[in-house]
């Protein structure tokens, strides 16, 4: 026995003897418990650590520490309370953070603390299920279907529904399976006999899928959560978990949905103690089913419950926790709780105003330069953005300066798939020979042109020695191919749009093409160029049809895209240089090879990311970029048929936002800013307003406090000139022909607004015998506007419109058009 122990180390010796300690009388358990806790926690945290009776609910501000307060608890639990680690159960959202509370209760508890059963809600329940499935008719064998295994299975589902078709695809769909099974159940009862086609759809798409599942042995994410649900409610279940989980704890409690609730209160009903710890302030993720009061409902929900809340900041100064409690308290749905900084006051918060968004990052970017130079390490440094789309500018000036950079959580703007797609279509219109471009433009949305039609393409391009172009737009090269003739119709139906695109991109072919017509052989800027690529590639119909937060964000990239090649055009036309795509295309491919550039500043980088994607993290320097009104707060949040959940959302992310710095932060907005290709005044966010001024320095003064300008004037009407004392007031001469085109326009609509009747939203595009001079129109890249005329019939019918923010009318395809107002038939 004596030569056994020799071999033990003196660290595996003490773990033992902790063990012992655990199991046995525990007096010397109690000093040391009492040690460590007054001495590493603050009296409020022990307070939460040690509260043993009843539900309770810690409402745990950013900063205050409440990993902490999670992992000693357990500690405390097995330590003074003698609890069996196995009967602990801790539940958290990310694998990161379960593997960090792991190995934080595994150095309070050696030896003992990994037998806590802790990790996220979908893993504990699929380590449930197998273990006792069999309750509920679950397999252990079971798989799990990720997301992208889901779609693949839905899509052949959607495809093969021999019901009525619908103007939508199978991600439309999920997006609705994902609400109703968010809330733990099928379509809502008020569904199941809908007129509407496409709700029909999806009831009985979402059956399909369901039996599917089951048929495969398969669960997917949300199944995994509604199966444990079932699983607890059984009376097998139970009976079983009541016996195991006697302590349960859950983290970021202000994020579970629905489901995650329920799970959370079956589990509650058997075990001796549940604590739930979260921030309702921070509750940013409504769009994955999470729900913001679900911290107050709990409180309502158990008897006896108790709230304490965590205060004391130790990350923040004192004027950056001000400035973010003055802007949640314009919030209702809160607990309420008023942040309290332990350190120093710091410097006031920084506003600054930038007359433009290219003159924000280049401010921002500047600032940057001066902090890395002060001596703040790189990675202490973030620039925060409300959406992917803003980071463009952003990481075009960062490039320039020569600063390394990391998107977190996202992908380089000129990477995004999107963009590439767009970009694709556009090179193969300049170059068709470009096979890559070519084959990626084809295949970037479902065209019904599948990968065996493109190979077999592929191959008998290599066959003739000829480029594929040259195959797709040759019918007997096609049939030699083995190509059907329905996808050959569909190849030519591509090839007709790669046509179009062409010729008004370079300036060639027929110039009564019912495009963007600019006048025969005038190739149109690089600017047209994109957006007729988005409108014609079908990139901008195929988002639309997705009816999800991801399609929004990539139709906000394609907006984005038409404005950085307005931006290069206006560069272009600076510096007397061409304004056609072709050197855009260039820039653009530029852009995306970081590595080529030398940087000025050696290090790691920076770091430019959402703010959602910033949650968790903090950063001695913060920049939070582009508070203007419908950018941030959004222009969903800002809707009229908006939720007003929605809105506080918004005002949740700000604050997020400004919790992340720990002491120096930078608030700024831009006057005008580049939007879907055209610049627009923009007013700065009300959430800047709400700022107390006692904890600002900067541009506090030049927030636009008055009356905002009303939604259809901020997004849609166009200030063609800047203030009076603007240094970049236009020509006076100038400035009076713009005044003369506007009021011009508006004695046009004027005449025409009492023959006019509103339509209601989503009448679609019309038939040129259906259009009108006179008649209101939208187009997804120009927005709203006003019919000029109307000409040609058919599949070449078009209008001429005066789009609300431009000086110059523009010719489009009726397709592309959707009638928000009509004039009668007098």
């Amino acid at each position: 026995m004596g030569r056994k122990t020799g071999f033990l180390s003196k660290t595996r010796i003490l773990n033992i003897i902790t063990v012992l300690k655990t199991v046995s009388s525990g007096n010397c358990v109690v000093f040391e418990k009492q040690m460590a806790l007054e001495k590493m926690l603050t009296p409020v945290q022990v307070e939460a650590v040690t509260c043993a009776q009843g539900p309770l609910c810690i409402l745990a501000g950013a900063g205050t520490g409440k990993t902490r307060v999670i992992t000693h608890r357990m500690a405390w639990l097995i330590r003074e309370q003698r609890v069996a680690p196995e009967q602990i159960l801790g539940v958290t959202f990310t694998n990161k953070a379960a593997r960090e509370m792991a190995k934080r209760v595994e150095d309070l508890v050696p030896g003992t603390g990994r037998r806590v059963q802790l990790g996220t809600f979908h893993g504990m329940a699929a380590r449930f299920l197998r273990r006792y499935g069999y309750f509920i008719d679950v397999a252990s064998d079971f798989v799990i279907y990720d997301e992208d295994d889901a779609l693949r299975m839905l899509k052949e589902l959607w495809e093969q529904d021999p019901g009525t078709r619908v103007n939508a695809d199978h991600k439309a769909a999920w997006h609705f399976f994902e609400n109703w099974r968010h809330q733990g159940e099928g379509p809502p009862p008020h569904l199941l006999k809908s007129d509407d086609p496409f709700i029909a759809k999806c009831v009985r798409v979402f059956d399909a899928y369901e039996t599917a599942l089951k048929r495969m042995n398969a669960l997917d994410f949300s199944g995994l959560l509604i199966g444990w649900l079932r699983l607890l409610k059984s009376p097998g279940g139970a009976a079983r978990f009541g016996a195991q989980v006697q302590h349960l704890l859950v983290d970021e409690y202000q994020d579970t949905n629905p489901v995650q609730a329920q799970i959370v209160y079956a589990l509650a009903a058997t075990a001796k103690s549940v604590a739930v710890v979260g921030d309702d302030d921070q509750s940013i993720y409504s769009w994955r089913g999470a729900v913001a009061d679900n911290m107050k409902h709990f409180l309502q929900k158990c008897d006896g419950a108790k709230l304490i809340k965590l205060e004391e900041n130790h990350r923040s100064t004192s004027h950056i926790l001000h400035g973010a409690n003055t802007v949640i308290a314009n919030n209702t749905q809160r607990l309420g709780k008023n942040l309290k900084a332990m350190g120093e006051d710091g410097l006031p918060v920084l506003l600054l105003r930038c007359r433009d968004d290219r003159s924000e990052a280049q401010k921002v970017v500047h600032l940057i330069e001066e902090q890395l130079m002060r001596g703040i390490p790189p990675h202490e440094i973030a620039i925060l953005v409300r959406t992917h789309a803003d980071s463009r500018v952003f990481e075009e000036r960062l490039l320039k300066a020569g600063i390394p950079y990391q998107l977190v959580g996202g992908t380089r703007f000129y990477a995004r798939r999107e963009v590439k797609d767009v970009l694709a279509m556009l090179r193969a219109a300049v170059n068709p020979a470009s096979n890559v471009d070519l084959l990626r433009a084809l295949t970037a949305i479902p065209r019904g042109v599948g990968p065996a039609s493109v190979q077999k393409m592929v191959d008998e391009a290599h066959r003739r020695s000829v480029p594929v172009y040259d195959v797709m737009s040759n019918e007997a090269h096609l049939k030699s191919a083995s190509i059907s003739p329905a996808i050959r119709k569909k190849i030519a139906r591509f090839m007709d749009t790669l046509s179009s695109l062409s010729q008004q991109v370079l300036g060639v072919g027929d110039p009564s093409m019912p495009l963007l017509s600019q006048g025969s052989g005038q190739a149109i800027s690089a600017k047209d160029a994109v957006a007729l690529a988005i409108d014609l590639s079908g990139l901008s119909d195929h988002f639309e049809s997705q009816q999800n937060e991801e399609a929004a964000d990539r139709l906000e990239n394609l907006q984005e895209l038409v404005s950085a090649a307005a931006a290069f055009v206006e560069e272009a036309k600076a510096d007397d240089e061409d304004i056609t795509i072709k050197g855009f295309l260039s820039q653009a491919v530029l852009a995306t090879d970081q590595g080529n550039n030398k940087n000025t500043f050696q290090g790691p980088p920076i770091h430019l990311m959402t703010l959602h994607a910033a949650k968790g993290l903090e950063f001695e320097s913060v920049f939070l970029c582009a508070l203007e009104e419908y950018g941030f707060p959004h222009a969903r949040a800002l809707a009229d048929d908006a939720d007003p959940g929605n809105l506080e959302e918004e005002r949740r992310l700000a604050y997020v936002g400004m919790t992340r710095a720990k002491r120096e932060l930078t608030l700024t907005w831009a006057a005008r800013r580049m939007v879907r290709g055209e610049v627009k005044r923009r007013n700065s966010s009300r959430f800047l307003a709400e700022l107390d001024p006692v904890n600002c320095r900067g541009d506090f003064h030049l927030l636009n406090r008055a009356r905002r300008t009303p939604r259809w004037e901020q997004e849609h009407s166009f200030d063609p000139y800047p203030e009076a004392n603007s240094p970049i007031a236009m020509p006076t001469r100038r400035q009076q022909a713009i005044q003369n085109v506007l009021a011009r326009r508006k004695q046009l609509r004027e005449e025409s607004q009492e023959m006019r009747v509103e339509l209601e939203p989503g009448f679609g595009a019309v038939a040129d015998e259906q259009l009108h001079s006179g008649d209101r129109v939208r187009h997804q890249v120009f927005g709203t506007g006003e019919v000029v005329r109307v000409s040609g019939s058919g599949k070449l019918g078009r209008a001429t419109v005066l789009f609300d923010h431009e000086l110059d009318s523009r010719t489009i395809i009726l397709k592309h058009l959707e009638v928000i107002a009509t004039v009668k038939n007098v």
